[in-house]
């Protein structure tokens, strides 16, 4: 489901907000880094590992695997971007990957058009971009989504 903030709740953002007021993130790593010695290209897996060791405080560790999830020649779609990011929020010193992340996804899901800014999770990147102070990037991103033209989904009977 969509916030009005942007942010997007789904079945990873529950299963990781289950597991750390359970205090079960430990549990969740070894079933993650189980699933990926199953299947190493699993870059999704990958970037569900980086959170829970950056959660976990191993932040280090958890960069590096975000890296390898998000800048090989894994195709993460741009909601799936988001939703990642999402968990990421509260954990300094993984700004840069998350603005990153964010913005290597951001265009598709502009183009894609099926987003209200309202609800979009492009709200999140603004909101990252407001964090860091870079509001003329705020900006521009707002302005972007705002010129956008938006493709006819062939509705008929005036819908569009």
């Amino acid at each position: 489901s969509y916030g009005g903030d942007g942010r997007v709740d789904g079945v990873i953002t529950r299963m990781l907000s289950i597991a750390r007021r359970q205090q079960r993130l430990p549990e969740l790593k070894a079933e993650v880094q189980a699933a990926i010695a199953r299947r190493p290209d699993w870059a999704g897996g990958k970037a569900l590992l980086a959170i829970v060791e950056i959660q976990m405080g191993n932040k280090e560790a958890g960069k590096k695997l975000w890296q390898e999830a998000f800048e090989g020649k894994a195709d993460i779609p741009p909601l799936a971007r988001f939703i990642l990011c999402q968990e990421l929020e509260f954990y300094a010193g993984v700004e840069d990957l998350a603005v990153k992340t964010l913005e290597a996804g951001i265009d598709d899901m502009i183009k894609d058009g099926n987003y209200e800014y309202s609800y979009s999770p492009a709200r999140r990147l603004v909101w990252w971009y407001e964090q860091l102070g870079r509001k003329d990037d705020a900006k521009k991103l707002q302005l972007k989504i705002i010129n956008t033209e938006q493709t006819d989904p062939g509705y008929s009977g005036g819908y569009w």
